[in-house]
């Protein structure tokens, strides 16, 4: 993400706190809009992440939104759309380990250190914008990362799904025998854009309910098959659908 995008965002997310809009509906959006090309890379994380909080609590103080209000709601969006960034990570990392000799061991390895360090990519991000913020919205962010460092986030919980479930067994397979001087056929983060551009299409609906937080959190181990996620018919949510983030609970 370059400055001028990154600029976009913050303005996008700055308007929507102006109009009075529901944040956690608009920054989920925005944020997936911004994670589009399938990569959790930690520049990427960080500078939606800086983007996003500065917006909300720049936006908030000068219309006289409520702060702690604006940026719970916000950071609510943005674990949320994480998690989806992830679960795309997921399904092509699903797909290469059936096909380990189409893929680079150093895109592989890359796709799984990605997946491990996006919690801390964004709550490291929200504290160091706190710190250059004034009084009010640095006690609001200090307290929103306390609380998610204490109780977790819902990316968080959804990686350690994903960890148990398909990462530490692809990571002995790449230490057992995969050639990392040969040159990759696939590039996993295409494979992972494509996946989480079915997921982003499936979202067009929007936010709905909680529920889909408790299928996201427990990834079903892999499926024999790799094909890319289905949305489903009659607009029923699902994991892989995709239409909500997570409800405030699990937030911080």
């Amino acid at each position: 993400m370059n400055e001028a995008q990154e600029q976009a965002l913050r303005e996008a997310v700055s308007q929507a706190v102006e109009r009075g809009e529901d944040l956690r509906e608009q920054v989920y959006g925005l944020t997936l809009e911004a994670l589009r090309e399938g990569r959790l890379d930690k520049d990427r994380v960080r500078a939606v992440v800086r983007a996003v909080t500065e917006g909300v609590s720049e936006a908030a103080e000068r219309t006289g939104r409520p702060v702690n209000e604006a940026l719970r709601e916000a950071v609510a969006g943005m674990d949320a759309a994480l998690v989806k960034a992830a679960e795309a990570v997921k399904l092509a990392l699903e797909e290469a380990a059936s096909h380990l000799e189409e893929f680079s061991q150093q895109d592989l390895r890359r796709a799984l250190d990605e997946l491990d360090s996006v919690e801390n990519v964004m709550l490291d991000t929200l504290s160091e914008v706190g710190t250059k913020a004034g009084t009010t919205v640095r006690t609001v962010i200090e307290d929103l990362v306390r609380h998610a460092r204490h109780s977790g986030t819902a990316v968080g919980q959804y990686v350690a799904g994903v960890r148990e479930v398909i990462g530490n067994g692809l990571r002995q397979a790449l230490h057992e025998g995969v050639d990392a001087a040969r040159v990759a056929a696939r590039s996993l983060a295409a494979l992972a854009a494509g996946f989480f551009a079915g997921i982003a299409d499936g979202l067009a609906k929007g936010p709905a309910t909680g529920a889909e937080k408790d299928s996201a959190e427990a990834p079903s181990p892999a499926p024999e098959t790799t094909s890319a996620p289905e949305s489903t018919e009659g607009g029923e949510s699902s994991t892989e659908a995709g239409e909500s983030p997570p409800g405030k609970e699990s937030t911080p």
